[in-house]
């Protein structure tokens, strides 16, 4: 009796540890399944952007034409007549084109060919100037709250997208929480491992710059959130919101080498971490930039 009590109980022991390593395995087959789809949304959204891009290099700078000559034929029959109802639909005509105008510079922000003026980059500063010069937010319903890192190396990059990326991620926050709340703005120097690069199909190792901004808004719904970086995508209603914001913030960070990680949780809030590589990160990123835009480009004409 004891030799099949002493097999029945090696046999719950083997089929306890088979058990766990299947657990385990089919823990790994899910990371490497999720992180697999994550990646090919990213792709999928960078092709939709790209094409996006070159339709907008493409028709902006003519439309911006049109719509100089317009508002200037507008002005002078304004300032021509003194008929009340002439001047007040002129007037009409030189606010939408105002709002043309707008929508130019969004394209050309999205737009590959947009020059953009690099140099270095002190991101606390930015941070800090940058959200001081809003004035934005009602103190009595909506709190910022600003840490950084004092000893965070400096970034390479154009000092007027990043101050534009932070005020379209801070107001993004502030039209979160219309009846009030906070939001954290935060900087801080990260070292990424290969462990890190799992979910994100544009991260890679190295050392880099964080700025993140979170809200303590109702977040953001699950059956929406891949779309939030879409141009035109947009939940807001009114004319101020022709759903440019997050885009411009996806495509400025795309310019300057990096990667955006989103997390956000219904009734809980959003947070936006962007990463930045530090200067001495640049140079070889560069190279590696080149080939693939290279590719790219061949991929395009073919």
């Amino acid at each position: 009796m004891k030799p099949v009590i002493s097999e029945i109980i090696k046999t719950k022991k083997t089929l306890e540890s088979l058990s766990d390593h299947m657990n385990k395995s089919m823990g790994a087959i899910n990371v490497a399944m999720n992180s697999v789809e994550h990646i090919f949304t990213e792709y999928i959204h960078a092709q939709k952007m790209e094409s996006v891009e070159l339709m907008a290099g493409g028709i902006a700078h003519d439309f911006r034409n049109f719509v100089m000559v317009i508002s200037a034929r507008a002005g002078k029959i304004k300032n021509l007549t003194s008929d009340k109802k002439i001047i007040r639909h002129s007037q009409q005509i030189l606010d939408v084109c105002e709002e043309a105008s707008n929508l130019v510079n969004n394209m050309l922000t999205l737009a590959k060919s947009n020059n953009i003026q690099k140099r270095h980059i002190d991101l606390n500063r930015e941070v800090e100037g940058t959200i001081d010069s809003l004035k934005v937010m009602p103190a009595e319903n909506i709190r910022c709250e600003i840490t950084v890192d004092k000893r965070l190396p400096f970034i390479w990059g154009d000092p007027t997208q990043v101050s534009r990326l932070i005020a379209n991620l801070t107001n993004n926050a502030k039209d979160a929480m219309p009846d009030g709340g906070i939001i954290k703005v935060m900087t801080a120097k990260k070292i990424v491992r290969e462990v890190d690069c799992h979910a994100h199909a544009n991260a890679r190792t190295g050392q880099f710059a964080t700025l993140t901004i979170s809200d303590t808004g109702p977040g953001i719904p699950k059956n929406i959130l891949s779309r939030i970086f879409d141009p035109f995508f947009s939940t807001k209603k009114g004319k101020d919101h022709a759903g440019f914001g997050l885009a411009i913030v996806y495509s400025i960070v795309e310019k300057h080498m990096g990667w955006i990680d989103v997390g956000s949780e219904e009734g809980k809030g959003t947070t936006f971490t962007i990463y930045f590589p530090i200067l001495n990160e640049v140079k070889g990123v560069s190279r590696r930039v080149e080939i693939n835009e290279r590719r790219k480009s061949c991929q395009f004409l073919l």
